[in-house]
């Protein structure tokens, strides 16, 4: 690497750094694959048959990737629904217990990503002369910028480019409109898309079913009024007009003993993260507990 006509080691340490974790990560990937649970989602994508280049294993840090996104979408899905009780009363929050897709639940997600998309911006490169709009001349290998948000909530082409309408994943409007591409489309489309719509449509299930949220935070996202143009999930604040089920969600004082159920009360804000920027479930009025001063949830395995 050079800079300025000299050798910059700094940048060269980086790369081989990179090159070198990149190695060790697919190293273990690969490794896990092998002896993995047949019954987990990599251990039956192990035992798929292999096609040409087709490399199964090799799709997994793209599912990662999209996962990144995926807390964003659902949460943003979830104020959305908080504010719109006929489409949350259509939400798919029965059987639980059961594997199924829950089109409509899907579609809410693949509508809060076309409202707010996760990835603004799509790279391209023409394969082919193309010419744009009125005459705007581009040459093969040109690359291209797609700026989404301009395209999925465009009002002269949308008739609802600014409401929240998942009906259009369902009833097939949507692909009436090629510019709707939440996750990306073509042969680059995003790998993790299914993946990513089944385990968002269904944690929003048992979300939905444990308690009726109520949006606090601004802004309001007002079904009658045009939706906002961006929507900053760590500002997300509810209100659970119900009791949390804390069998799956643990309480913990700050010296670590579980926090007794009795007490808990039935209003209890939710918000994004904590000043610490960690998710954060608040009490509005616990009573503090002996040796401390306030319950705070459990860290999750990923959290610590």
């Amino acid at each position: 690497m050079t800079y300025g006509g000299c050798v910059n080691p700094a940048i060269g340490r980086s790369s081989v750094y990179r090159t070198h974790a990149f190695g060790i990560f697919f190293d273990r990937l690969y490794t896990y694959a092998e002896d993995a649970d047949p019954h987990s989602l990599i251990g039956t994508l192990a035992q798929l048959p292999a096609h040409g280049s087709v490399d199964a294993v090799g799709q997994v840090p793209h599912w990662l990737f999209a996962f990144d996104a995926a807390g964003m979408a659902a949460l943003r899905a979830v104020a959305v629904l908080a504010t719109h009780p006929e489409e949350r009363s259509r939400c798919e929050t029965g059987e639980l217990e059961q594997l199924q897709l829950r089109p409509f639940l899907r579609a809410c997600v693949l509508e809060s990503v076309r409202l707010w998309p996760t990835t603004p911006a799509i790279l391209r490169e023409l394969t082919a002369d193309t010419t744009f709009g009125e005459g705007a001349w581009f040459g093969s290998g040109s690359s291209v910028l797609i700026a989404t948000p301009a395209f999925q909530r465009d009002p002269d082409l949308l008739p609802f480019a600014n409401d929240f309408v998942p009906d259009i994943w369902v009833d097939g409007r949507a692909e009436q409109y090629p510019q709707l591409v939440p996750f990306s489309a073509g042969p680059a489309e995003c790998p993790g898309r299914n993946l990513v719509l089944f385990v968002t449509s269904t944690v929003i299930a048992h979300l939905l079913s444990m308690m009726r949220l109520e949006l606090q935070s601004t802004p309001l996202l007002d079904r009658h009024r045009p939706l906002p143009a961006t929507l900053n999930q760590f500002g997300v604040v509810f209100r659970a007009a119900r009791p949390l089920r804390f069998s799956t969600v643990d309480l913990v004082s700050s010296a670590g003993r579980p926090a007794p159920s009795a007490g808990v009360p039935e209003d209890i804000n939710l918000c994004a993260k904590s000043a610490r920027g960690r998710p954060a479930i608040r009490p509005r009025s616990t009573p503090p507990a002996p040796n401390s001063s306030r319950w705070h949830r459990a860290p999750t395995s990923l959290e610590r």
